[in-house]
């Protein structure tokens, strides 16, 4: 806005341009000071002034400008709960009657205040009061919110702190149990960092996951060890415990496993552990019948076993001559004798070299030192060429006794 100042004015004369304040000129310091009342000749804005922002002639002084934040006078909670013009930008709430609307004296969109509640109340979500995730608060002593006035009468909750509140101490929670109904009931367990194990654990004198198929006709107790969806251990029905370090009338002191049936004569053979491949059974554990004996299985069905390569073992002297039986003793055993082979020796003998699975090569490791891996074999693949070699030994004794050579009675 541009003053059209008189030409050539004298000391004292005054002038006064519409919409502004008096300007008197001043000959001694020949310049134009304005006079008057208020700041530049301009009436003082009151706090109420500030807070409804409508004057466009009024200056603010720090004392009103200061009403914007300052803290103002408690305000008695109620339904419609109004903010007043009489200056602060942060107000305590007391009592418990319950808000449902936030109202300025003089609504002015954009005008944000803080309040603290000093009581349990509840605030009410709706269209005029739009409260975080749309949902009804109930608050505690010392709870803090800003709300801000968005469009005529509605009001925003733009932030909602908490006061303060120590964590629960938590302890183990204990449960007497957990009863899952339902045609398919299941806890799955899921590792999404495929690194840390996913476990079921305890520490007690007997901790026992049990499977019941009740009175369910033709269900089958199971539990599955999976990796990857593939089942890798299945413990069959008819298994009523699967306990490690058992202690009890029928089981060993220091049983660091135990699989345990209902019955203890089966009808049937029953696997306690069975192994198998994606597709077939390929070796376990038995129960014998009569509850009283134990079978380790593996496969030996014929329709599994190439039939082209089949041929008669007729090389078993040589390989017992290459083999090397020994006596040693153990080192934590060193009072007990014991015999067998070393796996190293027998993988040089290429017709049974299979039966050994190869560890590491560092001749120089030795047991827990980083990087052993022992070699291990399969001693019981030995006994079909023992077979072989006797059979043999049979024949030859009966030539040199003048008998007639031993022949097979099996179905050719």
């Amino acid at each position: 806005m541009a003053f059209d100042f008189p030409n050539s004015p004298t000391n004292g004369q005054q002038y006064t341009p519409a919409g502004g304040p008096t300007y008197t000129w001043d000959s001694a310091g020949t310049k134009w000071t304005v006079t008057g009342t208020g700041i530049s000749g301009l009436s003082t804005a009151s706090i109420v002034d500030v807070m409804t922002g409508t004057s466009t002639s009024a200056a603010v002084t720090p004392d009103a400008l200061a009403g914007l934040w300052e803290k103002g006078t408690a305000l008695a909670s109620a339904a419609t709960l109004v903010i007043p013009n009489t200056g602060g930008g942060l107000f305590h709430v007391t009592g418990t009657t319950g808000i449902t609307d936030i109202d300025f004296a003089t609504a002015k969109d954009g005008r944000s205040v803080w309040l603290i509640f000093d009581a349990a109340l509840t605030l009410t979500h709706s269209a005029n009061l739009v409260l975080p995730g749309g949902a009804n608060i109930t608050t505690v002593p010392n709870d803090r919110a800003l709300f801000v006035q968005e469009n005529a009468d509605v009001v925003y909750c733009l932030h909602f702190q908490r006061t303060y509140q120590a964590p629960p101490v938590l302890g183990v929670p204990s449960f007497a149990g957990i009863d899952l109904s339902g045609t398919v009931p299941t806890i799955t367990f899921t590792d999404t960092d495929n690194g840390a194990d996913a476990a079921i654990s305890g520490n007690s004198g007997s901790m026992i996951l049990a499977v019941d198929t009740g009175n369910e006709t033709g269900g089958a107790a199971f539990i599955k060890f999976n990796n990857q969806n593939v089942t890798y251990y299945t413990l069959a029905a008819g298994i009523s415990s699967f306990q490690r370090n058992a202690v009890g009338s029928t089981i060993a002191t220091g049983t660091v496993l135990q699989v345990q049936r209902d019955d203890t004569t089966p009808a049937v053979n029953m696997y306690l552990i069975q192994f198998a491949n994606n597709t077939v059974e390929i070796g376990g554990i038995k129960m014998g019948t009569g509850g009283t004996q134990t079978a380790y299985v593996t496969t030996s069905d014929m329709r599994m076993k190439d039939a082209a390569s089949r041929r008669t073992i007729d090389d078993s002297g040589q390989i017992i001559d290459d083999l090397h039986p020994v006596y040693f003793r153990w080192p934590g055993e060193p009072e007990t004798e014991d015999f067998g082979f070393f796996a190293q020796e027998v993988v040089d003998v290429p017709q049974v070299a299979h039966t050994v699975f190869q560890g590491d090569r560092l001749v120089d490791k030795l047991p827990g030192e980083e990087g052993f891996v022992p070699w291990t074999m399969e001693h019981g693949r030995l006994e079909a060429i023992l077979v072989a070699e006797l059979q043999h030994l049979r024949k030859r004794v009966a030539l040199l006794e003048g008998e007639k050579p031993v022949t097979a009675s099996r179905k050719k």
